[in-house]
This record gives structure tokens, C-alpha cells and sequence, in this order.
């Protein structure tokens, strides 16, 4: 450190002279006033800065996050009218131990209400670049696109909480944001790529995806036709909308079907609850609001479906006891509660 540095605080003001921090190859500087004046800056700069010897501090046992930081941050005016001017990049940047890749951040005020912001994210988890522009104005409004080259599914066990335990290929896309703070607009449209598949865990099968776009935009989102196969090339299709114009009351109209599709062939001792064979033809449509949609469906096993479900013996006790099976007539669901009541009564009466 340099034998003149100086931080100053004194009545609401700072100041930093000649304040550089340096350890091996690393350098961290604090310089700028704050006092109240229209050319104030405070800029914090930084070289070949390790990331953990700050969140050491935060989990010493685990770090939170590592790579290597070079650039500057400055913020003007920072007491009336705040702007801000940044250009740096994080070198292997690594979060909760996931190798998210090289980052880099570009953002400047070019007038006191515009500011531009250009990010990117390569060579590691994914390949993105995101940029444009925001007005800090009283609509707020903003333009932004999104261009995401590549994100890796392998690394879906990882967001998964081990519910997948296998992926590949690419998750792909472009999206445009739009619009102000009271009125979001966004409009894009996605695909998994690159022999893109995932294998649940619970099921050990993999499935694989096909190359289909899903639209997405304000009014919500569109799948045309997305297929899934089974590991037979049979295939599962899902096809068509959710409403998402109001998301207090997102709205779904959806339509799927297979034919002959292996959902698990699974050996004794690879699942705990269940082992054995099951193959379908299924269709099925899910219309009306998200919380409360109307499920419509007919399912047939076909020849070679042979399934064993183990029951646990915490539960066992608790099936032999439930010894009434109401059929209810759906149609009229209205006298759902007095049906309910005439078959209990009828069943009694009879005892």
C-alpha cells in the first residue's frame, strides 16, 4: 500500500487518494469524492482480484463463488442523479461450485436518463449475450434482446435436486424485451438441440427431444408440436397454448398424446416403489385456468405391460382400513355432496 493513501469522511463527504490495496499479483484501488459537487466520482478498480478473498469472508468453509476480476466500476453523482460507468470481466467465474464460464459487463450512462448495458457469458455453462438500452425516466421504458447461443443440459442434475440424473444437448433461443415498466412486451422463441435428453431419475429412461421451436411472447406461449421419444423412437406429442396475458389467471389449452410409449422398463432393486414394464397410448387435454384445469384423458396399457408397486409398511395398516369406494357421477357435480351422503347411508343400513 502506498505510505500516502488516504479515506476521508467528514460531514456526508468521502474521499479516497492514493488508496491501493496490492497482494502478489492482485490490486484493488478505491479513488474519487463524493461532496456534493456536479464532477463527483468514486471508482473502485480492480486486478487480477480474486473473487473469493471476498466471499471468504461470508462462508469460509465453502466459497460462495471464485474467478478472476479485472476492470472498474464508477459511479457519478452519487448523491443527486446517480450514473453509473462499468467495464470488467470475471475470468472462470464458478458459483456454489457450477463453472458458469468467462463474464464480462459493459455498462455506461450516455446521457443522464439513458443507460446502455451490454453482458455475455461464454464458454462454460452457456454461451449468452444479453444488451440494449433503459431510459431512467418516468415510464421507465427499455429495450433489450437476448441471444442465447448455447446452455448446456448436462447440468440440469444440478438445479434438479437429483429429480433428473442424466441430461445432454443444447437449450437454444432468442427474445426481445420491450416496452416500460408498466407495460412489459417480450417476444422469442426457443428449441433444445443437438440430440438433446434428459433421464428421470425415479424412471432410469432416457427421453429424447426434438428440435422444436416453443414461442414465446406477451400473450403467451405457443408449442405448434414438441415430441418426445421414448428410447424405441415412440413418440409422446404436446401440442398447444398457455395463455399467460394475465398471470393471476394463466389459462391452459393443451392436447397430448403417444402411441406405444415405453414410460419405464425398470429392473427389481433400480426403483424402490415399483419395477417392471409399462407401455401406453394415452390422450389427454388440459383446458381451462392453472389452478383448477379440466383434465379429460383415456389411457390404455398395451401387451407387455407388467408392473409391480411395493407398498411401504407405514402404509399398509392405513389401506387395509379404507374400505369404502365412492363412484360419483361427474356430470352433475352439484349433488357431488348428496350422492356422497346416500352411498355412506346405504352402506350402513345395510350393515
Amino acid at each position: 500500500m502506498d505510505p500516502e493513501n488516504l479515506l476521508w469522511y467528514a460531514d456526508g463527504r468521502f474521499g479516497a487518494e492514493q488508496f491501493r490495496l496490492t497482494r502478489n499479483q492482485q490490486a484493488l484501488e478505491i479513488k474519487g469524492t463524493v461532496i456534493g459537487e456536479p464532477e463527483d466520482a468514486l471508482t473502485l478498480a480492480f486486478e487480477q482480484f480474486r473473487l473469493g478473498t471476498f466471499t471468504n469472508f461470508l462462508n469460509p468453509e465453502e466459497p460462495l463463488a471464485s474467478g478472476t476480476l479485472d476492470g472498474f466500476i464508477t459511479v457519478e453523482r452519487p448523491l443527486e442523479n446517480p450514473g453509473l460507468q462499468a467495464a470488467f470481466r470475471i475470468d472462470q467465474l464458478e458459483a456454489m461450485q457450477l463453472a458458469l464460464g468467462n463474464f464480462s459487463l459493459d455498462a455506461e450512462a450516455s446521457t443522464l436518463e439513458t443507460y446502455t448495458l451490454a453482458l455475455a457469458l461464454k464458454e462454460g455453462l452457456a454461451d449468452l449475450e444479453f444488451g440494449g438500452t433503459f431510459q431512467a425516466d418516468d415510464q421507465s421504458s427499455f429495450e433489450f434482446e437476448l441471444d442465447l447461443q448455447r446452455f448446456d443440459l448436462a447440468q440440469l442434475p444440478f438445479f434438479t435436486d437429483s429429480l433428473i440424473s442424466e441430461a445432454g444437448g443444447h437449450l437454444t433461443g432468442k427474445m426481445r424485451l420491450y416496452g416500460s415498466a408498466e407495460d412489459p412486451q417480450y417476444t422469442g422463441s426457443f428449441a433444445l438441440v443437438e440430440d438433446a435428453f434428459l433421464v428421470p431419475a425415479d424412471l432410469n429412461a432416457p427421453f429424447r427431444f426434438s428440435p422444436d421451436p416453443i414461442q414465446v411472447n406477451r400473450e403467451g406461449v405457443k408449442i405448434e408440436r414438441f415430441r418426445v421419444y421414448d428410447e424405441n423412437d415412440a413418440t409422446f406429442t404436446l401440442k398447444g397454448n398457455v395463455d399467460t396475458r394475465d398471470f393471476d389467471d394463466i389459462r391452459l389449452d393443451l392436447v397430448m398424446e403417444s402411441r406405444e410409449f415405453t414410460l419405464f422398463d425398470l429392473k427389481r432393486g433400480e426403483q424402490e416403489l415399483f419395477f417392471g414394464r409399462a407401455r401406453l397410448d394415452l390422450d389427454l387435454a388440459v383446458q381451462g385456468p392453472l389452478e383448477n384445469p379440466d383434465i379429460r384423458t383415456r389411457v390404455k396399457l398395451l401387451r407387455g405391460t407388467d408392473v409391480t408397486v411395493f407398498l411401504p409398511e407405514d402404509q399398509v395398516d392405513v389401506v387395509e382400513r379404507s374400505g369404502v369406494v365412492l363412484l360419483v357421477d361427474r356430470e352433475n357435480e352439484e349433488n357431488l355432496d348428496e350422492q356422497r351422503q346416500q352411498e355412506l347411508l346405504g352402506g350402513a343400513s345395510q350393515a
